[in-house]
């Protein structure tokens, strides 16, 4: 018979007598009750075999009552099974001995059974119940007139390891929940009779108790632990079967068999109450609802809903839920006479019933309950609002249909691969009567490395935190491991301690692979150093290498030739030849794995970003206009100021030619005086760049830059327009930074705008980009003190020869108070037919002292400024040098000389 029942995983072993019909007489835990635990010891080490082992420590000789089970008054009545039990005894030893499966009744023992087993021998008992009706106790008696160690093996009849104790029992009533319900049992093993932790289970689900196993409506769960989880249907009464399968058997006849369970699938009883007393009154203008006593209300008190005035105010309650979805709410309520009063809910900010008022009808003063079904709650924290309509309801206590409180939202998340590092293991709690932050609730969490068992104290894993009211525990974790854990929540349910036990969580701990940062594309410029601004991250096991490597590129370029150190993370690279290169890192962490990352590496030859400076536009005035102001801080000590007075204020207009057409990034350099984003709106060859203002930024007075973005020009001419919009900008220049500038001398000296004194100045010097090593340029200057006259030859100015050189002497003794022009013009060897035509610059010629002749101006260059204050601190440094009063002077004169709108200088009082 045995070798038909079923076996499942994890859970409790059975042992029973069996009836004549073969029904289990004894469950497991009766039997176990029934060993004397001084001297029987129930083990299974018998591999392949169901067969149950029992070794027994005899002390001394008589009777021991190898398994017994006594049943309690008045006795049982076990007619149904039959009149008789089978079992089915072996001694497997070497030494003989008496054995005798008893019943009782009536506190008579019948000991005509005894029969002596020899050596191997196997004897097949049939014990006779004298009253079946009134069994005091069954048993199995063994007898030995020697002390020593013996072995009894069980192999039939009373063995029995068929899946046993479902949940729910055999007909009973369920109440289907959100997401499905769990259905488990218990698993019995020959190895684990206790845990069933080796046994596979294939679980049949469905609702033709005459044809379960091969209806195709049934449904099938195959390779289960203890339990499954079902989607259920209310009004449905479904039946289910375990077939349980020993090691290596699974796939082929089932080991052991339960027997065909049933229940019924009802709607969820609400269980989740929120008192009315409880909830936030909102009064309304005129008045409010009123918290009364109630001797007969669910928790003595009750909210009433006023009928006076026109605004009556409202009361709200939290609910949170675990996910959205549709739910009852049950509203218990009275009305003092039996006219129907209406009130209206509203969720989340919603109305329900379109807005109308909810009808309660009249109870004659008697509590009710009145269903609001089809109520839609979103996952998280739910509002819900009685709001006063006609009132004159008293309310006693709301509730929901919601699904359990069980913790929910592991992580590390189910599945996830984790590193080990200072972990911390974190759930969401869920609690009845404090949804902000389920402060009620606590927890027990329970982690391991082998699957929770349900039917074991402490699932058969360690316990780590005890009703902890925290919903996160750091742990201690090891590389290679899979973890489970548990999180079981204790929540106050109506005033007692409710038990919601977790579900079962895992994770893994690997070694990750080294995580490699690179951009996507990068453009270089040829012979300029380089670097690509790799990043690497790995927390596993230490000990990092690199290897870059050159996938792909212009024909004869080797990684060699580009890279200094190619075992580096981050190595200096210079590209020699124009092109594209595809790069490659390779990483290998300390536990092997390898990381791969590319990068497209676009070489360009190296030009300076075409750069327009503001104050060079064009003014186009309104009732008021941008102005031109001094600032030293400016790129070349100038900028252009967007008015914020008047109506039309004006716009400043930018005409600069571009060596190619497309779409090009545009960043502007500008500054704000203060945090606040000041707007102006930004024309693009007379096309609006965007719909509206284009806001910059405060910056506190500092330069920075705004990313506008790309923007298409022209090939050749083009214009940019700023209109005065909210004002109050400094532009200071506008830069193309990825479209070649004009090749052109740059970088003037004296800078353009520039205050000398008049025997300040006594050369002129510029620079020229990188070139070819074919290439030369050689220059020409023109100097002098008014604009260039393009009528006159040489412009009406001074023309220096200035050859390959970059630097030439000023030609004439400078003037006080003037303005002096220069530009260059220079010619590359490579196209001595095109010269190229640099900016006109200028600067400005100062007294020498005049208005600076203070002791403040410790190098005489007729300004106080920095460099006065680095020679003033180098003299209070040094024996004799500065003193404090040089300090007083020093502060008295500092930057006191120049105009604070103009940035010009100015007379001094």
């Amino acid at each position: 018979m045995w070798r038909t029942m079923l076996l499942t995983w994890m859970v409790v072993s059975v042992l029973s007598l069996s009836g004549a019909d073969g029904q289990v007489i004894l469950n497991d835990a009766q039997w176990q009750a029934a060993s004397q635990a001084d001297q029987v010891t129930l083990i299974t080490d018998i591999p392949g075999d169901p067969g149950l082992q029992v070794d027994l420590t005899v002390t001394g000789g008589g009777t021991i009552d190898m398994l017994r089970y006594d049943y309690p008054w008045p006795y049982a009545d076990l007619s149904e099974y039959g009149t008789t039990f089978v079992v089915e005894l072996e001694n497997p030893g070497d030494v003989g001995y008496n054995l005798n499966p008893f019943s009782m009744s009536g506190s008579w023992v019948w000991t005509d059974n005894w029969q002596w087993i020899g050596p191997g021998q196997t004897i097949v008992y049939t014990v006779t119940f004298n009253d079946p009706t009134l069994v005091e106790a069954v048993g199995i008696q063994f007898n030995t007139g020697t002390a020593g160690d013996y072995t009894v093996k069980i192999v039939g009849g009373v063995v029995d390891f068929a899946p046993s104790d479902p949940v729910p029992a055999d007909g009973d009533d369920l109440g289907v929940l959100v997401g499905g319900n769990r259905l488990r049992w218990t698993n019995h093993s020959v190895a684990y009779p206790l845990t069933g932790d080796d046994i596979v289970c294939d679980v049949y689900l469905g609702t033709d108790p005459n044809d379960l196993i091969t209806d195709p409506d049934t449904t099938v769960f195959t390779e289960v632990g203890n339990f499954v989880v079902a989607e259920l249907t209310e009004g449905v009464t479904y039946y289910w079967q375990v077939y349980a399968f020993e090691p290596g058997a699974y796939g082929g006849e089932p080991s052991y068999i339960s027997e065909r369970w049933s229940f019924n699938a009802v709607e969820r009883e609400p269980r989740t109450r929120y008192q009315a007393e409880d909830a936030t009154i909102e009064p309304g203008a005129d008045t409010a609802p009123e918290l009364r006593n109630d001797a007969d209300a669910d928790g003595g008190q009750i909210v009433w809903t006023n009928w006076n005035g026109d605004s009556r105010g409202s009361f709200a309650w939290n609910v949170k839920t675990q996910q959205a979805g549709l739910y009852t709410l049950t509203v218990r309520y009275k009305i003092s006479g039996t006219d129907d009063r209406g009130d209206k809910v509203e969720i989340n900010g919603e109305y329900l019933n379109g807005g109308n008022d909810f009808m309660y009808p009249g109870s004659n003063g008697v509590f009710m309950d009145y269903l609001i079904e089809n109520v839609s709650l979103v996952e998280g924290v739910n509002t819900i609002r009685i709001g006063t309509s006609w009132g004159g309801i008293s309310y006693d206590y709301f509730e929901l249909n919601l699904d359990d409180l069980t913790a929910t939202k592991p992580q590390p998340t189910v599945g996830e691969v984790v590193l080990v590092d200072d972990n911390t293991l974190s759930w969401k709690k869920h609690s009845l009567f404090d949804p902000e932050n389920a402060s009620d609730v606590l927890c027990n969490v329970y982690l391991g490395t082998r699957e929770p068992n349900e039917s074991l104290e402490d699932y058969g894993i360690t316990l780590i935190a005890s009703e902890t009211p925290d919903s996160e525990t750091p742990v201690s974790l090891e590389w290679g491991q899979n973890y489970y854990w548990v999180v079981d929540s204790i929540v106050p349910v109506d005033g007692v301690d409710t038990l919601f036990p977790g579900y079962a969580w895992n994770f893994t701990t690997l070694d990750p692979a080294a995580e490699i940062t690179l951009d996507a594309s990068r453009t270089v410029k040829r012979t300029v150093s380089t670097w690509m601004g790799a990043t690497v991250t790995d927390l596993g096991v230490p000990g990092l290498s690199y290897e870059w490597s050159l996938v792909d590129g212009p024909n004869n370029v080797v990684i060699e030739d580009i890279c200094a150190d190619t075992t580096a993370l981050d190595p200096e690279f210079v590209f020699d030849v124009l092109g594209l290169h595809t790069l490659k890192l390779t990483v290998t962490d300390g536990a092997d794995n390898i990381s791969e990352a590319t990068i497209d590496v676009t070489v360009i030859e190296f030009f300076r970003a075409l750069r327009i400076e503001a104050e060079e536009g064009t003014i186009l005035a309104g009732d008021t206009a941008p102005e031109i102001r001094r600032d030293e801080l400016a790129s070349e000590h100038r900028l252009m100021w967007t008015t914020w007075s008047g109506t039309n204020r004006g716009s400043f207009v930018l005409n600069f030619d571009s060596p190619e057409a497309g779409t090009f990034d545009m960043i502007i350099h500008y500054k704000v005086g203060g945090t606040g984003a000041r707007g102006d709106k930004i024309k693009i060859n007379g096309l609006p760049a965007s719909p509206g203002d284009t806001m910059f930024p405060g910056t506190s007075g500092v330069f920075d830059d705004f990313a506008y973005g790309a923007v298409t020009l022209n090939q050749g001419h083009n214009s940019i327009e700023v209109l005065c919009a909210w004002g109050g900008i400094s532009y200071d220049y506008i830069e193309f930074p990825f479209l070649e500038a004009p090749r052109a001398p740059y970088d003037p000296d004296p800078s353009n705008w520039e205050n000398v004194p008049t025997t300040g100045a006594t050369e002129l010097s510029w620079s020229f980009d990188p070139n070819s090593p074919e290439t030369t340029v050689t220059s020409v200057v023109y100097f002098g003190d008014a604009e260039p006259d393009e009528g006159q030859t040489d412009f009406g100015m001074t023309k220096i020869e200035a050859g390959t050189a970059t630097t030439v002497a000023v030609p004439e003794t400078l003037q006080d108070n003037a303005t002096y022009y220069w530009f260059v013009i220079a010619t590359e060897s490579d196209a001595p037919n095109d010269p190229f035509q640099g900016r006109l610059w200028h600067f400005i010629t100062i007294p020498p002292c005049e208005w600076f002749a203070w002791g403040g101006d410790l190098d005489f260059d007729c300004d106080v400024d920095n460099q006065d204050l680095y020679l003033l601190i180098s003299g209070w440094l040094t024996e004799g040098g500065a003193t404090l009063a040089d300090y007083a002077e020093f502060a008295a004169h500092w930057l006191t000389c120049i105009d604070p709108v103009t940035g010009e200088p100015a007379a001094c009082d």
